[in-house]
């Protein structure tokens, strides 16, 4: 009898380790597919943030095509002497402000703001690449050109960036140029993806000493641009039209109203 329960105890052990041994294997198969599987998905999802980021460059498109016949074909301006909002990113002082619908989370049009308390306020246009964590320190890195982030103040970080020079009078409190001026609106960039301030050039592309004004490739070293017909194109950081480019001029129609 003793024999007999000896072995059944054996025959038991024997069982649960080997389960134990499968467990351990099929744990490992899991960890590999895992490790396999994450940055494919990585990718998927920041796909899909793209994707939802051109919709909202879209969707601001639309409002400009909106914009123009109601105000003498002028591009939006907010007639402030501070060029930093020369097209109205505050709520208050937007021109837009009867175009795009007002948040109820942000007044920040397409930015991201945060109050004494320290609570984040979203804009429905806001890029969701852009992590609140923007303006919790001076400089982050959120793509290829975003060595440096730029922020308008300490609580406020704008995600859209519009041409400086869709303006033909060097007095800021004047009106911009007009679409009707436009030589090729189909390549004349109006807003882009920023890296805070809220104003691209046409040194949008990182250079040593040069960290404003850029344009933010935080898609997977890509940026969405909206051109002042309509339309969005994502681009690749290397192909972004700065001045470094020899097909794009500083003054040529990528970046001037009035160039041909």
């Amino acid at each position: 009898m003793k024999l007999r329960v000896s072995q059944h105890h054996l025959q038991s052990e024997k069982k649960q380790l080997f389960t134990l041994i499968e467990l351990l294997v099929v744990i490992a198969i899991i960890a590999i597919l895992a490790a396999m599987l994450l940055p494919a998905l990585s990718k998927a999802r920041e796909k899909a943030r793209t994707i939802s980021c051109a919709n909202n460059y879209s969707t601001l498109g639309r409002y400009l095509a909106l914009y123009f016949p109601d105000h003498e074909d002028f591009f939006p301006h907010s007639n402030t002497s501070n060029s930093l909002n020369f097209w109205g990113f505050s709520y208050a002082s937007c021109p837009w402000k009867n175009y795009i619908p007002k948040s109820t989370t942000s007044e920040i049009v397409a930015g991201i703001s945060k109050n004494s308390a320290g609570t984040f306020f979203r804009h429905a246009l806001l890029c969701p690449s852009i992590p609140n964590s923007v303006l919790n320190a001076s400089a982050q890195v959120l793509g290829d050109n975003d060595v440096s982030v730029q922020r308008f103040a300490a609580s406020a970080y704008f995600g859209m960036s519009c041409n400086s020079y869709l303006f033909v009078d060097s007095d800021w409190k004047k009106r911009g140029c007009k679409i009707t001026q436009v030589k090729s609106p189909s390549m004349l960039l109006y807003a882009a993806e920023g890296n805070g301030l809220g104003q691209v050039t046409y040194k949008c592309r990182f250079v040593a000493g040069n960290e404003t004004n850029l344009i933010s490739t935080r898609h997977n070293h890509g940026a969405n641009i909206l051109y002042s017909d309509g339309h969005v194109v994502y681009t690749n950081y290397n192909e972004i039209p700065d001045y470094r480019t020899t097909s794009v001029k500083y003054n040529g129609p990528v970046w001037q109203p009035l160039a041909n």
